[in-house]
């Protein structure tokens, strides 16, 4: 879990995060909505390919993962390690969740992880910048 501060050496605007468990639990929710909606409506073997796919993403899911976001006025910057992860389209917004798609990772963002501030500095750089 993150440390609700950052430490003195990283700037004010640096956020760290870890993926935790609310990443899995997105990841099979959206795989159960679409792949229940494909199997429904195209044909059944979309239910198995999801089911699948959803089984491969559990097994590479590393709760541990750490990253570094960066929130700006003006958008947000997600690192891991010392490389700067390019985002894949706009952040995703609501009253309790920050959802940030990202080329290696989706990475949900829960208010109750997160101390009020940095929670209320991402959304105003998410929505700054997306």
């Amino acid at each position: 879990m993150p440390s609700p501060t950052a430490d003195a050496s990283a700037p004010r605007h640096a956020i760290p995060w870890t993926l935790g468990y609310e990443w899995l639990v997105a990841v099979v929710a959206l795989h159960v909505l679409v792949g229940t909606a494909l199997a429904a409506l195209a044909s059944p073997w979309w239910g198995w390919v999801a089911a699948a796919s959803c089984a491969w993403k559990a097994l590479s899911a590393r709760p541990g993962e750490g990253y570094l976001i960066l929130a700006f006025e003006d958008g947000i910057e997600v690192r891991r390690g010392d490389a700067v992860l390019p985002r894949r389209g706009p952040c995703w917004l609501t009253e309790r969740w920050l959802v940030i798609p990202t080329a290696q990772r989706v990475l949900p963002i829960r208010r109750g992880r997160l101390s009020p501030q940095d929670f209320a500095r991402l959304r105003r750089a998410a929505l700054a910048g997306g």
